[in-house]
């Protein structure tokens, strides 16, 4: 989403209701979400499963992917649509402010979701009691009341209009940004600062494992996480960017914050499907006409659950190091014994 400022420098009639249309560029955005919308179903039917939906990361997951299919409705689909017919915003015009408010909306609730995603995966990591004395059960649910009332704030009346200009190819505020830049900018500090964390408690937990367990685990749960909280903040910088450079950059960089916009909501699935061994697996059973609930959580699925293999590994490792120093202690009874007979 730009800024007033871009349009009217633009364009003579920033609010005319229908411009000279953009085709190709329409086309584009409708293909872009066609190509995230398609695999994201799958990957939401499989994590609304009980085995899933019984984790604390996966409701938060779900809720994220909520809002980022409604979010590629406005961002891809009707974006191309307005493109292509050359539509924009006009006095008067009730529909169009409203998506633009709701898009707002949902997209501060997904920053304040991906940071609270990334918080549950620090306690996680942390203190398994403490996990689930936090987001056990349905208090996982009661964690996403805090993106739902913020989200509702950046959606009510008090924020400046949200509308689309055909012209430039993107949402832009009419009116100060200052609410959107500030949350752009605490989502990126925050994520970053969460991440670093994670990636921290991570290496305590894995630096007493051998070698190739913990490169293991750190690719399955840092790349996983970092890629997902990216997409968000590439998103975030984009727009922090050309609402600070105002009319300084040229019409393409515009379009160019629109595509990153629609890959935040839609490359997730590309993540679940490549990263996810879980979902991935449930997706092929959903395609070959198979049961989803019946698709068996991946034991070392870290996204999920990282600290849980190690700590069962370990515990292994223990019982295996005290059986064996049983049957030496055995062995050295009965080598005593003989000598003595």
């Amino acid at each position: 989403m730009s800024n007033n400022s871009t349009c009217n420098a633009t364009s003579n009639e920033p609010f005319s209701p229908l411009n000279e249309g953009h085709p190709v560029l329409g086309s584009l955005y409708i293909a872009h979400g066609t190509i995230y919308l398609i695999p994201y179903i799958p990957c939401m039917i499989v994590m609304v499963q009980n085995k899933l939906y019984k984790m604390p990361c996966y409701k938060i997951m779900i809720f994220m992917g909520v809002l980022d299919v409604l979010n590629l409705f406005s961002a891809a689909f009707l974006a191309g649509y307005y493109s292509i017919i050359g539509r924009s915003y006009r006095e008067g015009d009730r529909f169009m402010p409203t998506v633009g408010a709701t898009a707002l909306g949902m997209w501060a609730a997904y920053c304040a979701c991906c940071i609270l995603l990334a918080f549950n995966r620090c306690v996680d990591l942390k203190s398994q009691h403490w996990s689930e004395k936090m987001f056990g059960g349905k208090r996982a649910l009661l964690w996403l009341l805090i993106p739902i009332f913020y989200g509702g704030f950046f959606a009510s009346p008090a924020q400046p209009k949200v509308v689309y200009s055909a012209d430039i190819g993107v949402w832009f505020i009419d009116g100060d940004p200052i609410c959107h830049t500030v949350n752009n900018i605490v989502t990126c500090a925050a994520l970053i600062g969460l991440y670093i964390c994670l990636v921290v408690l991570l290496w305590k937990k894995t630096r007493g494992a051998n070698s190739e367990s913990v490169s293991a685990m750190q690719k399955q749960v840092i790349v996983q996480s970092c890629l997902i909280c990216l997409l968000d903040m590439l998103a975030c910088i984009s727009y922090i960017v050309i609402q600070a450079a105002k009319t300084s950059l040229p019409l393409e960089i515009y379009k160019v914050s629109q595509f990153m916009w629609q890959a935040c909501h839609g490359g997730n699935t590309v993540i679940y499907l490549t990263m996810n061994r879980t979902i991935r697996n449930g997706v092929l059973r959903f395609i070959r006409g198979k049961p989803v609930n019946s698709v068996n959580v991946a034991a070392n699925d870290q996204m999920q659950n990282p600290g849980n293999s190690l700590t069962s590994k370990n515990r292994l490792l223990t019982e295996r190091d005290e059986n064996q120093r049983r049957g030496t202690i055995s062995d050295r009874r009965a080598t005593l014994s003989t000598n003595h007979q």
